[in-house]
């Protein structure tokens, strides 16, 4: 119906809570896909609420997809795309740093950890979650040390991203996303002290 009247505004709105949902599943290719369909539609959505959290999003699904499986993408035309996000959440950013400030830092995090630039990933990772604190961004806050994280997991410094991760579940654990928690209780098991301790029983 949405589609046959052209409710540009109800189809974004989907489009961008199957983008955040599927980001947070980690199902990369699906926010990938619902991201191109809410661009398809994005000029219902000119002046709501939600442009700023779409670019984000979009942004951080590109470099996690570039990050995971770099050969199922262009890493040229998605740079591209996170460049231009960025630039509009910068903009967006000098009239309402509350509110998009800190996704603009978490973004340049994970744009750094992906180019190697560590000492400017880890500058931005924790200005992402420090403005997200300050300004009550409970679940991006959990994003952004979830992404912290992991970054510490991808250069093999557990011990530093436990921290991280365990403030990430934290934070989701507060916002009430049961299902996420879920999985990453599944997916950091490994990380967890009482693991540790069983691992050291049982040898």
């Amino acid at each position: 119906v949405h589609r046959t009247l052209k409710d540009h505004t109800t189809l974004f709105t989907l489009f961008f809570s199957k983008l955040m949902l599927a980001f947070l599943a980690r199902d990369f290719d699906a926010a990938l896909d619902f991201a191109q369909k809410g661009l398809g539609v994005i000029d219902g959505a000119p002046a709501t609420p939600m442009q700023g959290p779409f670019h984000y999003y979009h942004s951080l699904a590109l470099l996690q997809a570039l990050r995971n499986s770099p050969e199922k993408h262009s890493r040229r035309r998605a740079l591209r795309r996170v460049r231009s996000n960025q630039r509009k959440l910068k903009r967006w950013a000098k009239f309402a740093p509350q509110n998009q400030m800190h996704k603009w830092h978490l973004v340049e995090a994970e744009r750094c950890a992906l180019a190697g630039k560590d000492a400017e990933a880890v500058r931005h990772y924790k200005q992402s979650a420090s403005l997200a604190r300050s300004n009550e961004y409970l679940h991006e806050e959990a994003i952004a040390s979830e992404l912290f994280g992991r970054y510490y997991l991808s250069r093999g410094e557990a011990r530093i991203a436990r921290i991280y991760i365990e403030e990430a579940m934290y934070y989701y654990r507060k916002w009430g996303a049961g299902a996420k928690i879920a999985a990453m209780e599944s997916e950091f098991s490994y990380l967890s002290p009482r693991s540790k301790q069983e691992d050291a029983t049982r040898s």
